[in-house]
């Protein structure tokens, strides 16, 4: 038995060696009660605070938006609707007034409150998103007293160390300076652990009382495999943790050689694993895992930090330099898709009750059509003179919309008297309800469909899917969506033309086989997720 070894959760794969740097925290537990000042000054501390913070999470956002997906940066979304919690905020304004107490303690008291509530309702996610409250909770109140967590510095690579470690905290450090992630707290569930995962930093959480073992600066060995450390290892362990990190090296390059090929099920039935990517980052990441193509680049992503629209030669030359990553790969690029939870400066949104069912996608792009959709048609037109590309529009709801944006393509290929032979392939992602049920209308004006099933089971379920609140509603639309999915492969092969998926069910392997069954063609996830999703098909016999 190894008495310097800790058993915890593995919560990213992986094996690393180095230093420890032991993140100490802010004591917060001392906080003033009563305040002098006036109820209403107190109010506009804590409002100040607030909107400090939410800057401070979109700046942390922004830190990783080229290396983290779309759904993993809504974790950051996650975080400021905690933050702005109405009903948090309304009891927290109550008890500044009708007890004359200070910002900090109102909050601190009515968070925990909010957390205790959801801790006891017996469900790992919701435990873990407790955990989030209360992580948002303590930043706020540093603000409030005064106190700054972001003066955590370290040079150079070193394994992170603390009883817990928040979203925020991660996105602050510059993630190739940590080579692995050690807490107290925390499970597999937790965002800490998405977060890790989807950058590729080894962690092992929940030590509990023995993290206390770990001291700063000892060397210790980090196995997110095994969910374990070994601190202040011996050479023999050394040596032997080596030889086991190496070996992982050698067996991650021969499964990402492997999965350069497309894959087939055991019974011979093909399709593709494709991409959902979002940067020039993302583009390589597909290149590192297998990816057959990319089957859903999501163009807005590369224009978000910015105080004006791109213009058709600057979205030609960002496109080519992506698509150069993979050149010979099918590339499937949606129109942009602002709006909802993708607002720019650039263009003047006014405020909606219901942002995701109003002025969004498509709808946005006519609107601003000179200076949004125009520049971009044209730009992918240009590109497809000398790659494999095809076009997917968001937020189709009728007929009608389907036929403007064709009749958008042709006008504007007129226009720009390339002498193509051919139109630009063109599809529908399938996100609302009418062309999931009624898809024979449109089959004959598009040349494939691909099932957008984040924003569909947000329709389908009446469940706003930033809401963590109605979270659980989007696991129970899988049965409605699934016999939509097969509805559509149906139409769809009786007319020669394909279906893909490039919602988040497409990485569920428990609904490989079905996909493969009624005729899903192609799946569209996470980069990262490739070589487990491939390896899952190899092993599926029909």
């Amino acid at each position: 038995m190894n008495h310097n070894k800790i058993k915890g959760i593995g919560a990213s794969p992986g094996i690393e060696i180095g230093e420890i740097f032991f993140i100490k925290k802010n004591n917060i537990s001392i906080i003033k009660k009563n305040s002098s000042n006036k109820p209403i000054d107190e109010i506009n501390r804590l409002k100040n605070s607030i909107s400090i913070l939410e800057k401070k999470i979109l700046g942390l956002k922004n830190n990783l938006k080229n290396k983290i997906s779309k759904e993993n940066l809504s974790i950051y979304d996650s975080n400021i609707e905690i933050l702005k919690d109405p009903d948090l905020i309304e009891k927290t304004t109550h008890l500044i007034k009708s007890k004359n107490y200070s910002a900090e303690y109102s909050y601190k008291y009515c968070s925990e409150e909010y957390a205790k509530v959801i801790n006891e309702i017996d469900d790992e996610y919701l435990s873990a998103r407790a955990k989030d409250i209360k992580e948002i909770s303590n930043e706020l109140i540093e603000i409030l007293l005064g106190k700054s967590s972001a003066n955590i510095n370290f040079s150079g690579p070193k394994i992170l160390v603390s009883e817990k470690i928040s979203t925020n905290e991660i996105a602050s450090f510059k993630s190739k300076y940590i080579k692995g992630i050690v807490t107290a707290e925390g499970g597999s569930t937790d965002h800490v652990s998405i977060i890790s995962k989807a950058l590729e930093i080894p962690a092992v959480v929940g030590l509990k009382s023995e993290i206390k073992k770990l001291k700063n600066n000892d060397k210790l060995i980090l196995n997110g495999q095994e969910g374990e450390v070994i601190y202040n290892p011996t050479q023999k362990q050394l040596k032997e943790y080596k030889i086991k990190k190496n070996i992982l090296k050698e067996k991650f390059k021969n499964v990402i050689k492997k999965n350069k090929e497309t894959v087939k099920t055991t019974s011979g039935e093909l399709i593709k694993v494709n991409a959902n990517i979002g940067s020039l980052n993302d583009a390589k990441k597909a290149l590192k895992y297998g990816a057959d193509g990319i089957g859903l680049f999501r163009t807005e992503f590369c224009f978000l930090n910015r105080q004006n629209f791109p213009s058709e030669d600057e979205q030609l030359k960002l496109y080519t330099k992506i698509i150069n990553v993979l050149p010979k790969k099918e590339f499937i690029i949606r129109l942009s898709d602002f709006g909802s939870d993708k607002k720019v400066d650039y263009i003047n949104q006014p405020y909606e009750q219901n942002p995701a069912m109003g002025y969004r996608g498509l709808r946005l792009g006519f609107k601003y059509y000179d200076k949004l959709l125009k520049p971009q048609l044209r730009a992918l037109i240009r590109l497809s003179l000398n790659y494999n590309i095809k076009i997917l529009c968001p937020m189709i709801s009728d007929i009608d919309d389907i036929k403007e944006i064709k009749k958008a393509v042709i006008n504007e290929s007129d226009d720009l008297k390339l002498n193509k032979t051919s139109q630009i392939p063109l599809g529908i992602m399938i996100e609302t309800p009418n062309v999931a049920m009624n898809a024979e209308e449109f089959i004959d004006h598009v040349d494939f469909f691909s099932f957008g099933t984040n924003d569909l089971s947000q329709f389908l379920m009446a469940a706003d899917r930033t809401n963590e609140n109605v979270a659980k509603y989007h696991e129970k639309a899988i049965p409605s969506i699934m016999k939509l999915i097969e509805n559509v492969c149906n139409i769809s092969k009786k007319k020669g033309k394909w279906v893909g998926i490039c919602g988040e069910i497409a990485s569920k392997k428990e609904l490989l086989k079905m996909f493969i069954k009624i005729g899903v063609n192609e799946l569209s996830i996470s980069p990262i997720m490739i070589p487990e999703i491939k390896e899952s098909i190899r092993k599926i016999k029909l």
